[in-house]
């Protein structure tokens, strides 16, 4: 219910030979340029993220309160404002119980929806859904604004936080990008959004500061006041400004790949696509990608990537608070530095081993750090031990925009609609959300008793962790690095190329 202009600038302004057009972006304009080249369009990128940023500052500013507001609903006070006590543990209990059931739930429902909204989106432009999920996000903020302003009941808010996912926003902002990008600045593209969304983790300290110095400091109205503002302005400012993507925009013509031929008959945009293809539904493009095997590893990435990450989250503040005595403020400092490394790795890493490393490098380094952290976690006796951790996990992050970038390039060669493949994905990729959480609290809570020859083992579930990184690193590396960059192999003009045997080719 998951973020550079001058980094991306369009590749064929800068003298280099004109790329295949992946999407069906062509110039500016909004036609299909016949070399392929994309323009980059600084306005439109400009009035794509920053709704975003709006809308993520508004969910993390109303993220922080919310856990008092949930235990002030429940018990009737703030009962943990004095420390430790059973009531406190009952409250967080209760509170913690709902909102992973309520996350369960919206899990499920964004597997259900996202390739409705892929399809809708495929008919009816990515600009409308894009509205319709920034619109379908209000709810939420405003049922909380009213829970602490009217004493409404907290139950609403649960009930709100579910209407997102019936518009889920991950694949119509893949959609967009994947619309507006050629496949040679994809991944900063990807990187781009990744920047995007690191950007929100710097305004609840902000906030803090700003609610310290100010001269009624109330946290929760602030942050509530604040998100409310933030989410109502974005959706404004999309509703103004906010571009449909180039190929939508191109009279309603489907100009993917495949769906129209280009002038030299070589080029990634031809090819055909037989009627079936055109309109496969979720069943008959799941059944396809299937079959294929860089498909086929592209879903598992998604699946033990998101299990691994969203599993291990759920654990990792109370292993901490448990192991290392890691109280707020550290926490707020731990984000504070990753945050900052994120941002780094999103835009200046990004493009430094884009210029220096293969794909398949980048990928393992990548990794490498991801498995740096685990150690790290492992091993450390103090929260001072975690700051690098913190700056390794927010590097090892930057495997989400090749995961992205994976993922949209499998869905522009596959020569099936566009919005139904990153549905499936999107789907695909809710199944380890859904399971990530019940079965990482389960190992930790196994892990606390005294079962391991007489001792609790707490570290057992970053052990697990370690174990399910190897499995992504030996997964990524499976797949052919063309794949990561959107390549097709060049082939005679008299050879007939089927757009499923991309997904395999080797450079």
């Amino acid at each position: 219910m998951e973020e550079r202009s001058a980094l991306l600038r369009d590749e064929g302004a800068s003298g280099q030979e004109p790329q295949p057009s992946y999407g069906a972006a062509g110039a500016a304009g909004g036609g299909v340029s016949k070399v392929g080249a994309k323009a980059w369009d600084n306005a439109a990128w400009l009035a794509f993220l920053v709704p975003v940023f709006l809308e993520g500052a508004g969910e993390t500013l109303s993220g922080l309160v919310l856990p008092d507001m949930a235990v002030v609903n429940y018990a009737g006070s703030d009962v943990c404002s004095g420390g430790p006590s059973d009531a406190c543990d009952r409250a967080i209990t209760a509170t913690t119980a709902v909102g992973v059931s309520v996350g369960i739930m919206g899990s499920i429902l964004t597997a259900i929806f996202s390739p409705v909204v892929g399809v809708l989106g495929d008919r009816f432009g990515r600009r409308p859904m894009l509205l319709l999920c920034l619109f379908a996000s209000q709810f939420a903020t405003i049922v909380s604004w009213g829970v602490y302003y009217f004493q409404w009941k907290f139950y609403w808010f649960f009930v709100a936080s579910l209407i997102p996912a019936f518009v889920p926003a991950q694949v119509l902002l893949s959609m967009w990008i994947l619309d507006m990008t050629s496949e040679r600045s994809r991944a900063s593209a990807y990187g781009l959004l990744g920047a995007v969304q690191v950007l929100y983790g710097f305004t609840a300290p902000l906030m803090v500061e700003f609610t310290a110095a100010s001269a009624n400091p109330s946290m929760t109205a602030t942050a509530l006041n604040m998100s409310i503002t933030c989410k109502i302005s974005g959706l404004f400012l999309a509703v103004l400004f906010l571009p449909e993507s180039t190929s939508i925009a191109a009279e309603g013509e489907d100009l993917r790949p495949g769906m129209a031929a280009s002038e030299g008959g070589d080029s990634a945009t031809s090819g055909d696509r037989s009627p079936k293809t055109r309109k496969a539904s979720f069943y008959q493009c799941l059944g396809q990608l299937l079959q294929n095997p860089t498909a086929k590893v592209a879903m598992l990435i998604s699946i033990v990537s998101s299990f691994m990450n969203v599993g291990e989250s759920q654990v990792a503040t109370q292993y901490t608070k448990n192991r290392l005595s890691v109280m707020a403020q550290d926490r707020a400092g731990l984000r504070l530095c990753g945050v900052s490394a994120g941002l780094f790795a999103n835009t200046v890493l990004l493009r430094m081993f884009r210029g220096a490393l293969s794909v398949k490098l980048q990928v393992l380094l990548c990794c490498l750090f991801g498995l740096s952290t685990h150690v790290i976690y492992i091993l450390a006796t103090s929260a001072t031990a975690l700051y690098p951790a913190a700056v390794l996990g927010a590097l090892g992050s930057l495997l989400a925009v090749y995961v992205s970038t994976l993922n949209a390039n499998v869905a522009t060669i596959s020569g099936m609609p566009l919005g139904t493949v990153l549905g499936v994905f999107t789907s695909v990729g809710q199944i380890g959300m859904i399971l990530g959480p019940p079965v990482f609290s389960s190992v930790f809570l196994i892990s606390m008793r005294d079962i391991f020859w007489g001792h609790s083992f707490p570290q057992l579930a970053f052990c697990f962790g370690i174990v399910l990184n190897l499995i992504v690193v030996r997964l990524l590396l499976v797949v052919p690095e063309a794949a990561y960059e959107g390549a097709r192999p060049s082939l005679p003009r008299e050879v007939s190329q089927d757009p499923q045997d991309d997904l395999t080719a080797t450079p």
